[in-house]
């Protein structure tokens, strides 16, 4: 899980040679691809809905309990903060369940593209590759493959040195 103000591309060695502002405009390009927004949405609500409904039954079972209690009165004064405690819990934890759905379904497009975007004879990642003419050729073993054969949505997918600040390419389906 990554911390709250971390970047989210800097979890993955791949893009460390990449500049934030490259790293960002992949990200977007990622994030707009309609599969991922769709499934991101439905996992957050998911973990939000589980992680909530299980947290209000802690609090009714434990609400529940501590009534039935023949509490002395030192322990009735602590049965208020013990209930606003706990529903400040239930209203916390399916939020960052729902954050950290979201980073897991993240993680795992970024894991895909990455496996996307290798060559298909040597393996070598073939991020940050210029491409020219329609083909991109290998560094490691000097082969010429095309978008095409990596099934990429666009140049976008390679992230290109000369990339410029709008990306506006072929969404992937």
């Amino acid at each position: 899980m990554r911390l709250v103000r971390r970047k989210t591309y800097r979890a993955f060695p791949e893009l460390d040679h990449f500049d934030d502002a490259t790293c960002d405009r992949f990200m977007w390009h990622v994030a707009s691809d309609r599969r991922y927004k769709v499934i991101s949405r439905s996992a957050m609500v998911l973990a939000f809905v589980i992680v909530g409904s299980a947290g209000l039954q802690v609090v009714r079972l434990v609400t529940w309990k501590l009534g039935l209690l023949v509490l002395s009165p030192a322990w009735q004064s602590w049965l208020l903060p013990l209930e606003v405690g706990l529903l400040l819990a239930c209203t916390f934890l399916p939020a960052a369940a729902a954050m950290i759905a979201r980073d897991i379904v993240l993680r795992h497009f970024l894991r895909r593209r990455f496996v996307k975007v290798r060559c298909p004879t040597c393996g070598y990642s073939l991020l940050g590759q210029r491409l020219e003419y329609g083909w991109i050729r290998c560094p490691e073993c000097g082969r010429d493959t095309s978008i095409e054969r990596l099934k990429l949505c666009g140049p976008e997918d390679l992230i290109p040195p000369d990339a410029g600040a709008g990306v506006n390419g072929a969404r992937c389906r």
